[in-house]
């Protein structure tokens, strides 16, 4: 491991023409540490303005774009005389040494679900990249370079688009002159390859000669000399794929003219955007309900690479030991803030004669949560008690004794249970001796139900006294009480005088009362 400015440089992982990229960790404060991706220019160009420009280029450009399938630049430095860019570190392979590793299985084709997967991802990321915009202007962003290298899918299912330091961008220190052919050979597109003015159209050309070569397991455009694999590119001249051997029948179908619109020699007859592509791909899979989950992909990436992403998840979960390095002082803490001790309490001065009217001091006591919390001269509250034995024998509350306040006291001291059991002691009522309550009171025992069983009934409500009526309108008097009050009646209509002899003692029966 070596030492790179913030960065401890791991392994090489790749060289380029202009750059060599390292994995490395970066060590922050406190252990933090991360797995990043170290790009930087290589000892021979490092002097060559024209390549630090074209490098400086790439990560202003690349810094812009935020997108999922997009590797995100994390720095841009210098460390010596050594410009570096710092992106994000994908745990995985790239698509040419995905391809190269399904060759070596026997299988010269990319299983399709797989492959369709993957362009979509990447349309998903060049469309991002197209529509760029900054200050509210377009950059007319093109890649340039779309290509197996440049395309990197992770153990854990990521699909990813790297290297941006071909793109074409307004703004860049350097413009490609006319004429001048930048990019891998055998992924150019037709107008690329002859030197003419390119737009995002080229990128689509380009992504699809990537798609060919993964669902046919053949080179599309490479030829054994260069010069004749510029002319194969400059006359775009695609293969039937019903004409190769080994091909999936469904792939030499309808999935066809889908990628013969995207290699059109034509730009004017490709897919105009990068999203009309990804969408005539969906559309195929919905139609032949092909389904690619993520899960799907870890499981091939694991069965492609196993030993590499089992070394991997060990180099993930492994504790890298920080570097010596200066540590900044831990602040000191502030003291604690000590609690005021109470205020003493008022005493009268000496000599001085005590007022008859005044109220008797109270006790000094020792000072406790609730004293503190309590004034003097506040009523004490005595919690009621639900004890059987604790309830007042009479109608009137009997004064709270000395034990119960001295529990109260205690209350915030002690707890709940604690506490309740404080309250009943201190509350219980002394029972006279030879009383009934002394010899054999019990509480009643709670009753027992049974879960399984019937609900009992619910008894009867007893049956009201006899000389009590629930209505209050009376009763017409009964047969008797009706003849005597007639003749009354007949007695005070006559003439004739009264005399106290003549007076008659007449009882009247109470009347029955009805039955309800």
């Amino acid at each position: 491991m070596t030492r790179f400015g913030d960065y401890v440089l791991e392994e090489r992982l790749a060289v380029g023409g202009m750059a060599e990229v390292f994995r490395a960790v970066w060590h922050g404060e406190e252990g933090f540490q991360r797995s990043v991706a170290i790009k930087r220019i290589l000892p021979g160009l490092s002097e060559n303005e024209d390549f630090i420009k074209m490098f400086i280029d790439e990560a202003k450009i690349a810094v812009r774009l935020s997108h999922p399938n997009i590797a995100q630049i994390i720095d841009l430095g210098m460390e010596g005389d050594t410009y570096y860019i710092a992106l994000e570190y994908v745990p995985g392979r790239d698509m040419r040494s995905v391809q190269d590793r399904v060759i070596e299985r026997g299988r010269g084709a990319l299983p399709l679900p797989l492959a369709i997967h993957v362009v979509m991802k990447v349309c998903e990321a060049l469309h991002h990249a197209h529509g760029a915009q900054a200050n509210g202007q377009p950059l007319g962003l093109i890649h340039r370079d779309v290509s197996p290298q440049n395309i990197l899918i992770s153990y854990e299912g990521e699909v990813k688009v790297i290297d941006f330091g071909l793109a074409k961008a307004a703004g860049r220190m350097v413009q490609t002159r006319v004429g001048v052919v930048k990019g891998k050979l055998a992924y150019l597109s037709p107008e690329q390859a002859r030197g003419l003015s390119i737009d995002h159209r080229s990128d689509i050309f380009s992504l699809g000669i990537c798609f060919f070569e993964w669902i046919t397991g053949q080179r599309l455009f490479l030829r054994a000399e260069d010069a004749d694999t510029v002319m194969a590119v400059q006359r775009g001249e695609v293969p039937r794929i019903d004409s190769l051997p080994g091909v999936d029948p469904m792939t030499s179908g309808e999935l066809e003219p889908i990628l013969r619109k995207a290699l059109a020699p034509d730009p004017a007859q490709r897919y105009q955007s990068a999203l009309e592509l990804h969408d005539a791909l969906q559309a195929f899979c919905y139609e032949h309900r092909i389904i690619v989950t993520r899960s799907k992909v870890v499981r091939q990436m694991s069965a492609l690479f196993a030993e590499e992403a089992k070394a991997e998840l060990v180099r993930g979960g492994r504790a890298e030991a920080a570097p010596d390095r200066p540590r900044r002082p831990s602040r000191p803490r502030a003291p604690a803030r000590a609690e005021p001790p109470p205020p003493p309490a008022p005493s009268s001065p000496a000599g001085s004669a005590p007022n008859p009217g005044a109220l008797p001091e109270e006790p000094t006591r020792a000072a406790t949560p609730s004293a503190v919390m309590r004034a003097p001269s506040q009523p004490r509250i005595v919690p009621p008690s639900f004890h059987p034995s604790a309830m007042p024998r009479s109608g009137i509350e009997e004064p709270a004794s000395a034990p119960a306040e001295a529990a109260i006291e205690r209350s915030l001291l002690l707890g709940a249970e604690d506490l309740l059991a404080e309250i009943e002691a201190a509350t219980a009522l002394p029972l006279e001796s030879g009383s009934e309550s002394q010899r054999g009171f019990e509480p009643a025992p709670a009753p027992e139900f049974d879960l399984e069983s019937e609900p009992a009934p619910e008894p009867e409500p007893e049956p009201e006294p006899e000389d009590v009526r629930r209505d209050t309108v009376p009763a017409p008097p009964g047969p008797e009480l009706e003849g005597v009050l007639s003749e009354l009646a007949l007695g005070l209509s006559s003439e004739d005088e009264w005399s106290d002899d003549d007076v008659t003692t007449v009882h009247v029966p109470a009347p029955e009362a009805e039955n309800d």
